[in-house]
């Protein structure tokens, strides 16, 4: 589905969003390679499921409906495949318990293997995939060579990992999405009439980055680009469920910044858009259908 030759490398958590009436496939990072897929960048997913029902399914719907390659995704027999229970309040607003051990949690980085497939220009890790010590070694040992572009998506999953390691693996990103709650437990040190702009300055200096984007749900998102502020519209719609709005909005600022000509304010228009279409929408994987990819192809950055 992509149109042009970036690749960006992508751990996944490919795991089952269960909600109380249907079993939908999930995982931010995975939802975020999704959205990549209708973009302009090429998705190299990177993970693993159980030899189950599941896993299965997972495999089938990657290779089938996205059209996206598994080769890189190992089937393991000692865990399952990941789940995680969602609950939805009056608001349409999510909560999540993600349930451990989890297939997602053994992910190899094999550089020698990944070579086979091309240089890759960006590589996405999500704080959840960073839960377990075996993917944080993987991850690790991996962005000692890595010279593409380096993103995380902060999603702070208590008890799953701490605003500390979270700090740490930010710091060796290139590229940092964080929503506003979490941007104030990154910034908890500062006192609590420090102002939002201030807040992402700090963090920004803390993690010695130059790019550093916050969402905030209804209002509009704000981008710290090398040393500058950008603010992008708000794009109003009835919202159905958040789940994975964020996560669409993250792929659509990834593609923006690999596609040569990155221009913020545009960016940012347009990773709204496609992160407000998802809210108004059942789930996190959404079909694209004609008139979000006009919406969308009127605010290409």
């Amino acid at each position: 589905m992509s149109t042009t030759n970036s690749k960006c490398l992508l751990t996944c958590e490919i795991l089952w969003d269960c909600f109380p009436d249907a079993e939908l496939l999930g995982g931010a990072t995975l939802n975020v390679a999704y959205h990549i897929n209708y973009l302009n960048t090429e998705p190299v997913i990177l993970s693993s499921v159980g030899n189950d029902r599941l896993g299965e399914k997972a495999l089938n719907i990657i290779q089938t409906q996205w059209h996206c390659s598994t080769d890189y995704v190992r089937v393991l027999d000692e865990v399952g495949t990941g789940k995680v229970q969602v609950t939805l309040d009056e608001q349409g607003d999510a909560t999540y318990e993600v349930l451990t051990p989890a297939a997602w949690d053994y992910v190899e980085i094999n550089q020698e293997t990944l070579n086979k497939n091309g240089a890759m220009d960006a590589f996405v890790y999500g704080s959840v995939f960073l839960r377990s010590e075996y993917n944080r070694r993987q991850v690790d040992q991996f962005l000692k060579t890595f010279k593409g572009l380096k993103c995380i998506d902060v999603n702070l999953r208590p008890p799953h990992n701490s605003p500390e390691m979270v700090l740490d693996y930010a710091a060796k990103a290139d590229f940092v999405k964080a929503n506003e709650e979490e941007l104030s437990v990154l910034t908890s040190d500062l006192p609590q009439d420090c102002t939002l702009r201030d807040r992402i300055v700090a963090l920004a200096d803390k993690l010695e980055i130059c790019q550093l984007c916050i969402t905030r749900a209804e209002k509009a998102a704000m981008l710290y680009h090398e040393g500058t502020y950008y603010e992008g519209k708000t794009f109003p719609v009835i919202v159905k469920d958040t789940v994975g709005a964020g996560d669409a909005f993250f792929a659509s600022m990834i593609d923006s910044l690999l596609s040569g000509s990155f221009d913020p304010i545009r960016a940012l228009n347009r990773a709204t858009t496609i992160g407000s279409w998802v809210a108004s929408q059942s789930g996190a994987q959404p079909t694209y259908d004609e008139k979000i990819k006009t919406l969308i192809g009127n605010r290409i950055a």
